[in-house]
């Protein structure tokens, strides 16, 4: 933590450095034991808050003002930046303020912040055809299982990448996720197909060296063995998306697990418990986009006269 020299129970002539109070703020919040992503996001967004400040002027908590963050806030709509970026950063401007005020009480009253307006888009998912075309172009074992792991599972990127041998029953589909939103564990599944594959995967990393389906190795490796990074998963699935013409990434694999999930009938709470999502909300959020064609097949064959109401007269 930076040493600011400074008695802050004084609460009389003093200012404290926006830099140093941001110090206090992480401090705070790896006491209260947040995970290293969290802990990654607030320490990012908070030196970008701090840079801005410090760029216009402001150099003490004490002067900030509504009229400085809405400055900051429309700057970054102006520089075109994601509804969802910009409202992190109203959120992290937010909870540090009231940290200053009622933790330590620094700050007697903090600036009333009008959080930004997030904007519905619709969110992007693949279709059974797209999702086709893209194992059509895994040229390994590894890839292939990979992709099919995501779209069967709805698993999370880093979820995927943490996978251990240990947390997959290759005989009932089910996974053991360690490492979820939060930490939270949970368990998840794949299906037959998915199962299959990964049988195949395993029997080629077997052949080439036992050692790397060991329980605690990863399941999917980089070429050396050794657990891919965000950047390197990152770098897999863009080569596949541009081999095959298909746009995506892992958060739309996700997302078209739910989808998928859906229009196979599966119940919203079995699809909630396998994604994570602590609210249902959320879940239905990524259902949202479902075209008209879905609803009229789903219709078709869950309908409530057709297939409820035995006889009309």
């Amino acid at each position: 933590m930076t040493n600011t020299n400074i008695n802050i129970n004084s609460k009389v002539g003093y200012t404290l450095p926006i830099k140093s109070a941001f110090e206090m703020f992480y401090a705070s919040r790896e006491a209260m034991g947040v995970t290293v992503r969290t802990m990654q996001y607030y320490k990012w967004n908070g030196r970008k808050i701090t840079e801005w400040f410090e760029k216009n002027g402001i150099y003490s908590v004490h002067d900030i003002t509504k009229r400085d963050i809405d400055a900051y806030l429309t700057e970054l709509r102006k520089a075109n930046q994601a509804d969802n970026s910009i409202s992190v950063k109203a959120r992290v401007i937010k909870s540090f303020l009231i940290y200053l005020r009622d933790s330590e009480e620094i700050l007697e009253k903090i600036p009333r912040i009008t959080m930004p307006r997030i904007h519905k888009k619709e969110l992007r998912t693949l279709t059974s055809a797209d999702v086709n075309k893209v194992l059509s172009e895994c040229k390994s074992i590894r890839e292939l299982s990979l992709v099919l792991l995501m779209v069967d599972s709805g698993l999370r990127r880093n979820e995927v990448i943490n996978l251990n041998w240990k947390d997959v029953d290759l005989s009932t589909g089910r996974l053991a996720v360690h490492y979820g939103k939060g930490d939270k564990f949970r368990v998840s599944a794949i299906g037959k197909q998915t199962k299959k594959h990964l049988i195949r995967y395993k029997i080629d990393l077997e052949a080439c060296d036992p050692s790397l389906v060991h329980d605690d190795m990863p399941m999917f490796q980089t070429v050396s063995g050794d657990r891919f990074t965000d950047y390197g998963f990152r770098s897999l699935m863009l080569r596949l998306s541009q081999k095959s013409g298909i746009k995506f990434s892992p958060h739309v694999l996700r997302r078209t697990f739910a989808k998928l999930a859906v229009k196979s009938g599966m119940n919203i709470i079995y699809i909630q418990q396998l994604m994570g999502h602590a609210n249902i909300d959320t879940t239905r959020s990524y259902i949202q986009n479902l075209d008209d064609e879905d609803i009229l097949e789903n219709h078709a064959k869950f309908g409530v006269v057709d297939n409820q109401i035995k006889k009309i007269r």
